[in-house]
């Protein structure tokens, strides 16, 4: 049985124990630290144009040509089915709203570039664990240079929140990842410790949202732990597993909102933290307070549920809905001198720009990371805790982030991550089991 199962895996699956030292470095794991290396670097073509999109550009036709087959695979397909179709309903409801060229230039390019960065980051990564982590370390150096050489227009007022906050936390998931190099099976509860020193660390300088899937990050780390220990690999104790890491999540969330909710109206995270949550408190919870922008979104896509409003959408008419409608709730929303229809999420987000086909396919993206984190209390890789940390980031981000920018190539390689997460069962077998097959076979054949 483990000969057949050796035979489907390959020697870059995401078990593999040796996920950083391996046999050396190739070009390809050079390239895919250097891409996210420049993610600071930037040029204006009508919209920004990013030099980590320029070079995954450049090297697409050459990827295609080594291995574009892989591309052909579900997942992958899938994605990439799903977008050209929210690409073209994007470009018919530009046409039918009369989108200006400016606007919907970029509402065109802001998809096809998301299309692009997917198929040359899924096939440079290769499903490969030394690849997503040299990635993520690369994507953390770019993003502290980037601070410190081309920091954006909020980091000034904000500079943990708009700058060093994401890098830094990154760098702390990393640190703990490479402490567990070279070790595999369950989880080990020690990881855990990183992404929660992260929360606090997050919690304390303001940047709530980070700080919280941190913490859920965290306490999932700790359950899929025992859970692993405890199941193994019972196949029959799956929907027992997956219930208790749902409970878990659910409590790490209720946790981290009890935390926050205590500590910011003592003052213990200081004053203006006290007054941000005293001002975003209403019927419906401080969650929606924070991400008011539903009220204009929910109302634009109830007005029309299937075409969308175009790219950059515009009518003022939502806030001024949005104001009111968060008044019934108990929420004080400020006016807004801006005409866009407010989304800050990226499904919301697709949906009022080109309708029903761009919240379908975030709609189907965001069904991947919860497919890997049902299953990741099985053994797992050492790179577990950053699969969980991208993982949840991803569901935030689909649900409370606005979509562009660097999120052009930050998101798809999430995505690839997701991908490479979800193995069938016959690589989920270890390495030494795969070793002991091998040195079987020999046998045999001797």
């Amino acid at each position: 049985m483990q000969t057949k199962l050796l035979r489907k895996s390959r020697a870059s699956d995401l078990q593999g124990v040796d996920f950083v030292s391996g046999p050396g470095l190739e070009l390809y794991d050079v390239l895919v630290f250097l891409v996210p290396l420049f993610i600071f670097l930037k040029f204006q073509i009508g919209g920004d144009i990013f030099v980590s999109e320029i070079l995954l550009l450049f090297m697409l036709p050459g990827l295609l040509i080594l291995g574009g087959a892989r591309l052909s695979k579900p997942l992958p397909l899938k994605f990439l089915v799903l977008g050209l179709l929210w690409l073209a309903s994007q470009i018919m409801t530009d046409l039918v709203r009369d989108s200006t060229f400016h606007d919907a230039s970029r509402g065109w390019a802001k998809i096809a570039f998301t299309l692009l960065n997917f198929c040359s980051l899924y096939l440079l990564i290769d499903g490969r664990a030394k690849r997503i982590v040299l990635f993520a370390a690369g994507l953390s150096a770019g993003q502290i240079l980037g601070f410190y050489f081309a920091p954006n227009v909020y980091a000034e007022s904000d500079p943990w929140k708009f700058g060093l906050g994401s890098p830094v936390t990154l760098a702390i998931i990393l640190l703990g990842i490479a402490l567990n190099r070279g070790r595999s099976g369950n989880i080990p509860v020690w990881t855990a410790t990183f992404p929660a020193v992260a929360a606090v660390l997050n919690l304390y300088l303001g940047f709530r949202s980070l700080a919280a899937f941190c913490f859920i990050a965290a306490g999932y780390t700790v359950i899929a732990s025992l859970l692993g220990a405890a199941m193994g690999r019972d196949s029959k104790k799956a929907r027992l597993r997956l219930f208790a890491l749902l409970l878990g999540l659910a409590a790490s969330a209720w946790g981290f909102s009890e935390i926050y909710s205590r500590s910011a109206q003592s003052g213990l995270l200081g004053a203006d933290e006290k007054e941000k949550f005293e001002s975003q408190r209403g019927d419906l919870g401080i969650l929606l307070g924070g991400r008011s922008e539903i009220f204009s979104s929910g109302a634009a896509i109830q007005d029309s549920l299937l075409l969308g409003h175009g790219s950059w959408a515009r009518d003022m008419k939502y806030n001024f809905i949005a104001r009111a409608r968060g008044a019934e709730y108990g929420y004080k929303i400020s006016a807004s001198v801006d005409d866009l229809i407010a989304t800050h999420s990226f499904i919301f987000g697709a949906w009022v720009e080109a309708g029903v086909l761009g919240a379908l396919f975030w709609l189907w993206v965001f069904v991947l990371p919860l497919r890997v984190l049902s299953n990741m209390a099985r053994p797992v890789v050492p790179i577990a805790p950053l699969i969980a940390f991208f993982s949840l980031g991803l569901v935030w981000a689909i649900l409370f982030s606005p979509f562009g920018a660097d999120q052009r190539v930050y998101i798809p390689y999430s995505v690839v991550v997701m991908m490479a997460s979800i193995v069938p069962a016959a690589k989920l077998v270890s390495r030494k089991a795969r070793l002991r097959a091998v040195a079987r076979d020999a046998a045999v054949a001797r």
